[in-house]
């Protein structure tokens, strides 16, 4: 009888883990935040990295900060509410915002914030916003972040603005880790229904624009001269 109930429970156990492996992603605005908010045009310190991102991992980061900075150590940052804080920096979007930042010193751990959860059925492209943190409304490629999907580096493009994405078709309705690494400044992270076009056809609507260009300045030139 006990045997019986032994596998009963571990049966239980085992269901219970796959539901919540099959759990969606959380916090991808990093609204979730628990901390006290420091004063516009002040700073935190170090920080517990369950209270200042819910849902992540951190890993590489030599310090946790929150409205902070350091000299030389790699760091992931909780930026906002109050803003400015002391070196300017506002969010991308809502309270709060995510900073990833290396010195790339020799043998210097790489900051990443990471979680494994279930990737929507439908998701045909992951977008999020990324800029300086200095100028949020100034768009910064995040050159020298990184971001992968399963262990695989996202190829990232602009759409517009501060917003970048990725095709994700082939991870569709998968567990997988997600992980944000190196430089980067991001928030705002949403998995969307929308296919992401081809480098390609952002080149042929370029060629298009410049070509429409230069036959509007045609047309101009030879009615000044009739």
């Amino acid at each position: 009888m006990k045997t019986i109930k032994n596998k009963i429970l571990v049966i239980l156990v085992l269901i219970a883990g796959q539901y919540v492996k099959a759990q969606g992603f959380v916090n991808l605005g990093f609204e979730d935040a628990t901390l006290s908010p420091t004063p516009v045009g002040g700073f935190g310190g170090d920080v517990d990295p369950a209270m200042a991102f819910p849902g992540w991992i951190v890993s590489g980061a030599q310090s946790i900060l929150y409205n902070n900075r350091t000299l030389g150590n790699t760091m992931a940052a909780l930026i906002g509410p109050s803003v400015p804080d002391f070196a300017g920096d506002t969010p991308l979007q809502g309270a709060y915002s995510a900073l990833l930042t290396t010195f790339q010193y020799p043998g210097q751990p790489t900051p990443s914030l990471s979680q494994t959860a279930l990737v929507p059925d439908n998701a045909k492209s992951i977008t999020f916003l990324s800029a300086s943190p200095f100028n949020a409304s100034s768009s910064v490629e995040p050159a020298f972040g990184a971001v992968t999907l399963g262990g695989t580096s996202l190829s990232l493009f602009s759409i517009g603005g501060t917003r970048f994405a990725a095709d994700i078709s082939a991870f569709a309705g998968q567990i997988q880790t997600l992980s944000f690494s190196g430089n980067i400044y991001f928030d705002d992270i949403q998995f969307s229904t929308t296919a992401v076009p081809e480098p390609s056809t952002f080149a042929l609507v370029g060629l298009g624009g410049l070509a429409f260009g230069l036959l509007k300045k045609r047309q101009i030139r030879l009615f000044l001269r009739k």
